[in-house]
């Protein structure tokens, strides 16, 4: 499941990159307790853009779903990487470890561009 920080960065992300900028409340309400699954992930965001997720555009649909299981699959290569480090540290050796790239996200970095845009939307989306 993401952690509030990557819930917040993936519903900016989405604001900024597909327009589905939420509500601050239901932006707030995601971050705090992020659905624990791809699809339940993406329902919840079309639920809370209006949109009946059953019914709506598949293309969209799809797109949406496939940019919320990136910001998971990184959660996941996030994870593992820590597990690998606590492992080396607890075993008191010095080898090298592979990390998943930059803390800073490439949703941080365009919405950081763009942040004027999504605050006309008044969503959830803050820079910085």
């Amino acid at each position: 499941m993401l952690d509030p920080a990557e819930a917040k960065a993936l519903l900016s992300k989405l604001c900024i990159g597909w327009g589905f900028c939420l509500p601050a409340d239901d932006c707030v309400r995601l971050e705090k307790a992020p659905p624990p699954e791809i699809t339940e992930f993406t329902n919840a965001v079309f639920v809370e853009e209006g949109l009946d997720p059953q019914i709506a555009d598949r293309h969209p649909y799809r797109q949406v779903r496939a940019v919320i299981a990136e910001a998971f699959q990184r959660h996941e290569e996030r994870d593992s990487g820590s597990e690998i480090r606590l492992q080396v540290k607890r075993d008191n050796r010095s080898l090298p470890v592979a990390t998943s790239g930059s803390t800073i996200s490439r949703a941080h970095r365009v919405a950081s561009r763009h942040s004027s845009s999504a605050l006309a939307f008044g969503s959830c989306y803050t820079a910085g």
